[in-house]
This record gives structure tokens, C-alpha cells and sequence, in this order.
């Protein structure tokens, strides 16, 4: 089951090498030759959670009966626990006088170079199904993601998750006395059949990395490109991982860049028409297409007294500078620079160095935040997950746009208290305060005698 979708949007975008305008990248939305959002497939699911199953189950096979290597080693041993001497083993004997000892008028060995067999599991076969071990539990949770059919709930409508008597709550929608009322909760098909699949491949995962297996050999990882080695190509088991593995796993570093420039156009068009969809109008400066990939100096919305800019930064990271202005005059009353990176894969290693950035604060960016498709990511925090074919990434995309505009009138004057968790115990950090408890950053100002707080930074966990 091959990503096609994230190409697709490198190959429409480049069909407008020689537009020089947003409108061209809206036509592409408009007219339906780039969708940002896919159906979910379950026959090609359901394949490829059974084809992973397969594969699982051939490598448990293999782990109870690997294949190893017998070595020779030779070692010094007492006479009394020495096996069959070799040639080479008598002549170093006889050569090494620390190993004999005089009995009586006669010198006789105490000890031998004993040549002794040796079995082991590290071999590069097996530290290659160690590889692909690791690649399939990325699959999976890749399935289990698209694969997830819950039934939404009532809450799920609203952004702030909570049941209120708000003017702008969940309670708002009902508040017309015109029961029965619309059922707009979602009603996805649950795919009993691939839910099956996957918790039996996660049964066999847990099984095998939390086996000796795994443990010895997966600190020993295949770097540089994958050598088909006898074992690989010709033992029946081991030849029908390495060729899934080609056949279906393996990309090479020209279809990885193509996947990040398709993902990045995919970021980019879905964070463009949820702003056009909120209201907001554009000005673009230096947009233009170059090698399927959408470049540009600038790109601001506005709408009314909000302003969004966008800049492009290093490779895949972008500058969200958000501002607050003031409505007679556009006087820049609040703002504030997030940066928003950018990466279709993510593993461990990439979120733990996200996580530390965020915890360092090396920079003067307030907040940071990671737009990807890996389901490692799924749940944590300052992480988007987007996808097309996951069906609440558009929602999740406006949520967390909307987020860039957490203003607060605070009519009675700013108390010191935090607007998200209510908590009375601030700490200031430099021009800003920070709460112990939610941990969201914020700063207040006054303007023309009104007090207005901005969450900088809105952390959604602890």
C-alpha cells in the first residue's frame, strides 16, 4: 500500500509552473484535480494490514529457529576441560613455555591453545529482520490511524470540548426549540476486519521486540544501503522478507525528497483554504512554482484586525507571525512569531529532538510546532498529525490556526490569573508571564486604557 496522494500534489502544483498567483492554487482546489482530503479505502486496507500479518508471522517463524553463524575461537584451557587439539592449536602450545610446568624430570602442559565451536545469532541477515521489524510496526500504526472509525460525539462539533450554556457553545445549536433535531455527528463504517488484523500484528510486535531476539541484535542496525547477501535471496524465509521489503517498503532518497515537497504542498494548500474558508483574504509576494514545490517570499491574510504572515525559514520550517492591530488605524497592538516546521516522517529520534527545542527556547520564537504524517506522532504535544486520508486533519489544521489568535479582552483588568486554566499564581519571564500549571505563555498590554492577553503559547498537555 504505496503513498501516491502525497506526489500527487508535487505533480498538479508543478502544472502551474507559470502561474505567479494564489488564485492558481485555489483553482487547482476548486476545480477537484487536488483533493485535500482522500475517502477511506478498506479493500486496499484491508490488504495491506493482511499482507503485514503475513510477513509478522514469517518472522516469528524465523525467530524460533534462526539462522546462525559457527565460528572457531581458540582459547587457553586447562589440559583436563580442552578438547581436540588442531595442528595450529599443538604448534602455539608447544611455542608458549607459560603453559608448561615440570612433573617430576619431565615438562608436560597444564594448559592449550584449544580451538573451541561457537553458534551466533548476530548475523546480518537477522539484523536486517530487526529492520524490518521496526518498518512494519511503522506501517501498522500507520493502519491503526487510518483505520480508526470512531463514532464522533456531540462534542466533537464544537472546538472547545466542554458543555456549556455559551452563546458560542454546544448547547447553541440546540437552542431553537425545533426538536427533533439534525444528527450531525460523524457515522464512519467500523472496519471490523482490519481492527482484527492489526491487533494480531501488534500481538506478534509485542511479542518479538520484547523477545532476546530483538534485544541482542537491534543494537547492531544496517547502515548504508541493504546488501543481498546468500541467506537473503535463497533461504525460503528469509528471501520472501527481503523481497517485501524491496518490493513494497524500500524507497530510494529521490522518492523520499518528492514525498517531503508533496507533503510540504499539501501543509501549505490545506493552511491556505482553511484561512480562505475562515474569511480571510491574501497578498502574495514572490509566490511562484519551482520543481513542483511552492515557493514564495511572503504570504499575509487578513481579516478585520488579524493579520497572518508567513515566511519561509530553513528547509521544511516556516515563520507564522500572528498580529493583533487596532481597528481605527491598524496599529500593531500584540504579536507574535511561531515557527512551524514541516516533515512527512517523524520517527522517535526526530520528536525527542522536537521535544528538547521546545524545552530549550533557543531562539526568540514563543512557539513551535511539527505538521506531519507519521502516526508516531499522534497525541503529542505542539504536534499536528495531517493527512489526507485522515478525515480530522482539516479540523485539527483550523483548531490550531485559530490558536494563533488566542486574544482576551480583559475588561476588569488583567488579575494575573491564566485565562486557560484559571490558575492565580503566575511567573513572569521577562515581558511575559507563564503558568506553572498548563504551562501556556502569555503576555498583556494595555491600549488606548483596555487591557488585552495573548496565549503565546499554548501547550496542551504538561
Amino acid at each position: 500500500m504505496k503513498r501516491t496522494s502525497l506526489a500527487t500534489y508535487r505533480q498538479q502544483v508543478n502544472q502551474m509552473a507559470h502561474e505567479h498567483h494564489l488564485s492558481a492554487l485555489f483553482f487547482l482546489l476548486d476545480s477537484g484535480r487536488v483533493a485535500l482530503s482522500s475517502p477511506y479505502d478498506h479493500e486496499g486496507t484491508l490488504a495491506w494490514a493482511k499482507r503485514l500479518l503475513s510477513i509478522l508471522s514469517t518472522i516469528v517463524s524465523i525467530v524460533f529457529d534462526p539462522a546462525i553463524v559457527t565460528t572457531r575461537e581458540e582459547e587457553i584451557k586447562r589440559v583436563e576441560t580442552a578438547g581436540p587439539l588442531t595442528p595450529e592449536g599443538f604448534q602455539r602450545t608447544l611455542e608458549d613455555p607459560s603453559l608448561w610446568k615440570r612433573k617430576g624430570k619431565e615438562m608436560v602442559p597444564e594448559f592449550l591453545h584449544a580451538s573451541e565451536k561457537v553458534d551466533t545469532i548476530l548475523t546480518y541477515e537477522n539484523r536486517f529482520l530487526c529492520m524490518l521489524i521496526d518498518a512494519i510496526e511503522k506501517e501498522t500504526q500507520e493502519l491503526r490511524l487510518l483505520s480508526r472509525r470512531k463514532l464522533s460525539s456531540l462534542l466533537d462539533i464544537v472546538p472547545d470540548k466542554r458543555m456549556t450554556y455559551s452563546p458560542t457553545g454546544l448547547l447553541a445549536l440546540f437552542g431553537n426549540f425545533s426538536a427533533p433535531y439534525e444528527d450531525r455527528r460523524v457515522l464512519p463504517e467500523k472496519d471490523e476486519e482490519v481492527t482484527g488484523c492489526l491487533n494480531q500484528s501488534f500481538r506478534y510486535l509485542r511479542r518479538l521486540k520484547g523477545g532476546t531476539f530483538y534485544h541482542e541484535l537491534s543494537s547492531f542496525p544496517i547502515k548504508g544501503s541493504l546488501q543481498p547477501t546468500n541467506v537473503l535471496l535463497h533461504h525460503p524465509l528469509y528471501s520472501r522478507c527481503y523481497r517485501f521489503y524491496v518490493e513494497e517498503l524500500l524507497k530510494d532518497p529521490k522518492e523520499d525528497e518528492e514525498e517531503q515537497i508533496g507533503y510540504e504542498d499539501f501543509v501549505l494548500l490545506s493552511l491556505l483554504d482553511v484561512l480562505r474558508k475562515a474569511g480571510f483574504s491574501f497578498s502574495d509576494y514572490g509566490l511562484r512554482i519551482q520543481e513542483g514545490k511552492i515557493l514564495f517570499d511572503c504570504l499575509i491574510a487578513t481579516k478585520d484586525n488579524l493579520s497572518l504572515s508567513l515566511y519561509p525559514q530553513k528547509k521544511g520550517t516556516y515563520l507564522l507571525r500572528s498580529l493583533f492591530l487596532d481597528k481605527e488605524n491598524n496599529a500593531t497592538i500584540l504579536k507574535t512569531d511561531r515557527l512551524l516546521e514541516i516533515a512527512v516522517e517523524s520517527d522517535e529520534k526526530k520528536l525527542l529532538s522536537f521535544r528538547t527545542s521546545l524545552s530549550q527556547k533557543e531562539d526568540d520564537f514563543t512557539d513551535r510546532t511539527l505538521a506531519t504524517y507519521s502516526p508516531l506522532a499522534e497525541e503529542k504535544d505542539h504536534v499536528l498529525v495531517l493527512r489526507p486520508d485522515n478525515a480530522y486533519s482539516l479540523t485539527s489544521l483550523r483548531l490550531y490556526l485559530s490558536s494563533l489568535f488566542l486574544v482576551f479582552h480583559e475588561r476588569e483588568g488583567f488579575d494575573l490569573s491564566c485565562p486557560v486554566c484559571s490558575c492565580m499564581h503566575l511567573n513572569k519571564v521577562k515581558d511575559r508571564y507563564q503558568c506553572p500549571n498548563c504551562h501556556a505563555l502569555m503576555k498583556n498590554v494595555t491600549h488606548k486604557g483596555e487591557s488585552y492577553t495573548w496565549i503565546e503559547g499554548l501547550w496542551r498537555a504538561s
